[in-house]
């Protein structure tokens, strides 16, 4: 499963739109691919995110793969453009199953580690007397 294999990826899944079960196997499936190599699998995750658009039964299963596969700036205009009024695809519900799967993750992907400044050593020295 590849980024040459988005395409193919992407028309699977469309075609087992009807078939909860199994859209639900495989979105847990890249789920778990995503820990390994997230970056990798990157393609494949918005091929399948855009397949799953066309379906509101399955979006929350789409909003839990995109907060654990989304970079944090794609994840942000993937909320927003579906909580927009122009598509309207996340309700209530969904976005509670957002919360949840964001505190599952005990807010891990989305804390910036902050680094202290390096500490600077600052040496009096005495000045030289010459007479």
């Amino acid at each position: 499963m590849g980024p040459q294999d988005t395409g193919a990826i992407g028309e699977a899944i469309h075609s087992l739109l009807g078939n909860r079960r199994a859209i639900q196997t495989i979105v847990k499936a890249l789920i778990g691919a995503v820990a390994t190599n997230r970056s990798y699998r990157l393609p494949t995750v918005r091929a399948v995110l855009s397949v799953l658009d066309d379906d509101r039964l399955v979006a929350s299963l789409a909003v839990d793969l995109a907060i654990k596969a989304l970079p944090m700036d794609e994840l942000y205009d993937y909320i927003t453009r579906r909580t927009s009024k122009e598509l309207d695809i996340f309700d209530a519900g969904v976005l509670s199953v957002a919360v949840s799967v964001t505190e599952r993750l005990g807010g891990s992907r989305f804390m910036t580690p902050i680094t202290p400044a390096p500490l600077r050593s600052y040496r009096i020295r005495r000045p030289r007397i010459c007479f």
